[in-house]
């Protein structure tokens, strides 16, 4: 089965909650309410959800860093 890696980029916390930095978070978080899944905490600095989607597993990744920070939750 192909899986496929979703990282919603953004930066946390409320000063940037509904801003365009945070496109990416938003929607990574439509596609895991459309899924009907939560996320957990992940093995590093970010949160996860895991579904399935048209018969490919799909993981969908929070970092919770800022975006010039990104990478490290990618790279993870």
């Amino acid at each position: 089965m192909q899986h496929w890696l979703i990282i919603g980029l953004g930066n946390p916390g409320d000063k940037y909650a509904d801003t365009r930095h945070n496109i990416g978070w938003m929607i990574a978080v439509a596609l895991a309410q459309l899924c009907k899944v939560e996320f957990k905490d992940g093995k590093g600095n970010w949160k996860q959800a895991e579904s399935s989607l048209h018969g490919k597993k799909i993981t969908i990744i929070l970092p919770l860093t800022y975006m010039n920070n990104s990478g490290q939750a990618a790279g993870d």
